[in-house]
């Protein structure tokens, strides 16, 4: 009888949970993520040597001026709004 119970909590537990592990089926978030590791791939060598080179303060102006010049570029490109996102309420 246990295992019954247990048994059946599990299946339940992965019919809830098999969403989430499944692929993404929306291509939208398949591209918005491409296009995320775009953008990082080419912000990211260009922050890093910056600050290996001129050091952080160097490193602000690519975050405020470069960065958001290649996020309109790549809107333009592609059609898509990329931009920075704050989750602060």
């Amino acid at each position: 009888m246990k295992r019954a119970h247990l048994a059946t909590a599990l299946a339940a537990c992965l019919a809830v949970t098999a969403p989430a592990l499944a692929d993404d089926t929306d291509p939208r978030q398949a591209e918005a993520r491409t296009l995320v590791k775009r953008f990082v791939g080419t912000v990211k060598p260009l922050l890093t040597s910056t600050i290996q080179e001129q050091g952080p303060v160097a490193a602000i102006e690519i975050c405020a001026e470069q960065a958001p010049a290649l996020a309109d570029q790549l809107s333009e490109e592609t059609g898509w709004s990329v931009r920075r996102v704050s989750l602060k309420p």
